[in-house]
């Protein structure tokens, strides 16, 4: 999103304040400039506490003596403004009324909470990859003329660059590796990283452990059926779950991009101020998540593949 449209959104949310620095009351906002700020509706965001299982209320501690307490709906709010675009602590504290140093707080503490408690998952999720959906992704790929049986999805790798770490580092580029698998719903349905510097796609597959995983659900062999696998660009080597090549750029990491830029803008990227891995995981929830309130997107169209309703998926995270 230009960055003068994103402005004009904060201006007209503002303007339901009377002052700076008042509470924002979220249910007020319009809707339109509720999706461009946040990338969901007030409702949606309301579900999403529900399924998150978060409580009423979070309890952050402020100091030694005193603890912050933020109704769960605007903690949400808070990290999804902040992630949507790299914008600056300032103006989230025009925008909801509180003070940088809690607005960083909120957004740390909640991104901690979130990574806790579906990191392990979005590792590799058993319930994308189940029998019949394996069947499913795997005739969607063949029906759009990809000359390949038992082919589930594309196997994919990304570098994002973060900020140096100090100011006299000589290094070029500085980042982290990332893995991922979208399946043909458009779901992150594997995801694997961080992997601290500059690495052959390789070296990340086989750190990541995807093959022990592939081998558990995607191997029918021993009872008569297929063994399905992933097709993979040149920087993979061949194996009993892989294919090789396909050439496709990363447009899966795109997708996390494109709706929460926080993530690729090296410069809010700081690896001694915040955990930025963990915001890059948060944020592939989130996409998901996006995908299943929209009922999936131009990409789970074009294959024919229905997204899971949000309900569906945290459920399968949680019962990981």
């Amino acid at each position: 999103m230009p960055f003068n449209s994103h402005i004009n959104n904060i201006a007209k949310v503002l303007e339901l304040s009377e002052q700076a620095f008042c509470h924002l009351d979220i249910s007020t906002v319009p809707t339109e400039e509720c999706k461009c700020l946040f990338r969901f509706t007030y409702t949606e965001i309301q579900s999403m506490c529900v399924l998150f299982e978060m409580g009423d209320k979070v309890y952050i501690e402020r100091g030694s003596s005193t603890v912050l307490s933020v109704p769960t709906t605007e903690v949400l709010v808070i990290l999804l403004c902040k992630m949507s675009f790299p914008c600056q602590l300032l103006d989230l504290s025009l925008l909801f009324g509180r003070n940088s140093t809690d607005i960083s707080r909120i957004s740390n503490h909640v991104v901690r909470l979130l990574h806790l408690k579906f990191g392990i998952a979005i590792i590799f999720d058993y319930r994308q990859f189940r029998p019949e959906n394996l069947v499913k992704f795997s005739n969607a790929i063949r029906a759009l003329g990809v000359p390949v049986e038992h082919c589930v999805r594309f196997l994919n790798g990304t570098f994002k660059e973060t900020a140096k770490l100090t100011k006299e580092q000589k290094t070029k580029v500085h980042g982290f590796n990332y893995q991922a698998v979208v399946t043909p719903d458009v779901i992150t349905s594997f995801f694997y990283g961080p992997v601290a510097g500059r690495r052959h796609y390789m070296t990340v597959f086989y750190e990541s452990g995807i093959e022990m995983h592939m081998c558990k659900v995607f191997d029918f062999r021993s009872i008569g059926g297929p063994c399905y696998h992933l097709y993979a660009d040149r920087g993979y080597t061949s194996s009993e779950f892989v294919m090789r090549p396909f050439a496709e750029i990363e447009k899966e990491f795109g997708h996390v991009g494109n709706l929460f830029a926080y993530v690729n803008y090296a410069q809010t990227q700081r690896i001694l101020q915040g955990n930025v891995s963990s915001y890059y995981i948060v944020a592939t929830l989130f996409k998901n998540l996006h995908v299943c309130y929209n009922h999936g997107n131009q990409t789970s169209m074009r294959f024919k593949v229905s997204s899971p309703t949000p309900m569906e998926y945290i459920a399968g995270l949680l019962n990981h």
